[in-house]
């Protein structure tokens, strides 16, 4: 760093607002951390978020699935984490590109483009579209093959 000029993050954490947001969001990544280390490797992506209210703890996961498969985690997750006062665990429901937690993870957000179709998609839909003997449902194809975004270079 040249002389007379601060960090970014030195200059935010001056602040008292954003030095506390700073600080909540390191209390909870630090919390995510200990809870996907005690979930199974495959697991732990599906794991989102973690804050913490009171004795309560809020687990984030991406689908109803993964929401019901660390339900049956609870027992072991609540006597890992009933040292640090954690006497409740429940799962909150966000698929990734909602809110912040997708954003930050690279999920897609709506209005900016989404998943990107491959031409080999577009083709395929197009085949389907001529072979379909419903008019309504081979144009919904041919639209849907049309929309193909090209990823931009």
């Amino acid at each position: 760093m040249r002389a007379g000029r601060s960090h970014v993050l030195e200059l935010l954490r001056s602040l008292g607002p954003v030095a506390e947001q700073i600080d909540r969001q390191r209390r909870q990544d630090g919390l995510l951390g200990e809870v996907r280390a005690l979930l199974p490797v495959g697991e732990r992506t599906h794991c989102l978020g973690a804050t913490r209210q009171d004795g309560l703890l809020v687990l984030t996961v991406e689908s109803a699935v993964w929401a019901t498969r660390l339900h049956y985690r609870l027992p072991t997750l609540l006597s890992a984490l009933a040292p640090a006062g954690i006497t409740a665990i429940k799962m909150r429901v966000q698929p990734p590109g909602k809110g912040l937690v997708g954003r930050r993870l690279g999920g897609s957000v709506p209005g900016r483009g989404g998943a990107r179709m491959s031409a080999a998609v577009a083709d395929h839909l197009l085949t389907v579209a001529d072979a379909i003997d419903n008019p309504e449902i081979a144009e919904a194809l041919r639209r849907l093959a049309r929309r193909r975004h090209t990823p931009s270079v």
